[in-house]
């Protein structure tokens, strides 16, 4: 599916609906990665063309601080990408531009996991995230 297009954007609409409670805002995704004393992770289900051109308040290519790049395409085609996000005990937060594409992520992975799976969704993607003041990283290509 392509960023932001009417099947994206219908299918994130479809998760948000089924999923809510795993949607966090910027400030709840930031508490859930520094609470509790859990491993969390962080994962960047951008491109990495998509992550490196995507300008937020002037900066281009950012993504959370510690976040790990495994765009959605590697994760629907490659059983191993699936097993790398769940891998190890706490939380994953599933990251991109603007929210559609980490919501569509979360909906695949819940229905190939299972609902026990502690995993989330950065509402707003990384555009919410720095517009809270969050710490960012350049994305590496």
């Amino acid at each position: 599916m392509t960023p932001g297009s009417g099947p994206m954007l219908a299918r994130a609409k479809i998760s948000r609906e089924k999923h809510g409670a795993r949607l966090l805002d910027p400030t709840k995704a930031s508490s859930l990665l520094m609470g509790d004393g859990k491993k969390s992770k962080v994962v960047d289900v951008r491109t990495a063309a998509q992550a490196a051109g995507h300008q937020i308040n002037g900066k281009a290519g950012i993504r959370p601080q510690g976040a790990v790049s495994i765009p959605l395409d590697d994760l629907v085609s490659d059983e191993a990408s699936v097993s790398a996000v769940l891998e190890g005990p706490g939380p994953t937060l599933l990251v991109c531009s603007k929210g559609p594409k980490s919501l569509v992520t979360l909906d695949y992975l819940i229905e190939i996991m299972g609902p026990d799976v502690e995993l989330y969704a950065l509402d707003g993607g990384i555009t919410a995230w720095d517009n809270a003041g969050l710490p960012t990283n350049p994305v590496e290509e």
